[in-house]
């Protein structure tokens, strides 16, 4: 294969946030945006003694009643195992290429998010390197040959280092 030719995915993963915790505050904010608009917009009925201007209501409304759900909705973590290296997107704001050249080592790992990262999403932590995660607190820790490690959370930690020791093996012969 040529280098702009697409490589043949051996492993993909696609994880979203739905943590009640998370969505408790978002479905809220939905909830008051719709209120407010769904009150003054369509009943003509403002609310409060100084009630904010349509124009106000209307962008209040399309970013937390419209843009915002579907933001969380969209937000999450595409992993794939390629032929040539890891590809994470951790959509909408990051994405990361890891060659096979680069890992050292790896291994399953059961993790704490909050003790160990700091929580969930792009992480980083002087201990215990960098962390790419939705949920759970299993995943698996790359050793990169430049010493660096990285945290991959996953719901099928055993296949993905499965997958990834096979082609590592395959690479390497």
């Amino acid at each position: 294969m040529n280098g702009s030719s697409p490589r043949m995915v051996l492993f993909s993963e696609v994880q979203r946030f739905r943590q009640v915790w998370v969505w408790i505050p978002v479905v809220f904010l939905i909830g008051v945006s719709w209120y407010f608009f769904l009150r003054q917009i369509v009943s003509g009925k403002p609310t409060g003694t100084n009630p904010a201007p349509d124009t106000v209501i209307w962008i209040i409304w399309a970013i937390f009643g419209i843009f915002f759900p579907i933001f969380f909705l969209k937000m999450g973590m595409i992993t794939e195992i390629r032929e040539d290296g890891i590809r994470i997107h951790f959509s909408p704001f990051y994405r990361r290429f890891i060659h096979l050249r680069d890992i050292q080592g790896f291994e399953v790992k059961e993790y704490h998010a909050f003790r160990d990262f700091g929580g969930w999403g792009v992480r980083w932590s002087s201990k215990n390197g960098m962390a790419l995660n939705v949920s759970g607190n299993r995943g698996v820790q790359l050793k990169l040959k430049d010493g660096k490690r990285l945290l991959i959370g996953s719901q099928q930690p055993e296949h993905l280092a499965s997958v990834l020791g096979g082609i590592l093996q395959h690479t390497r012969r």
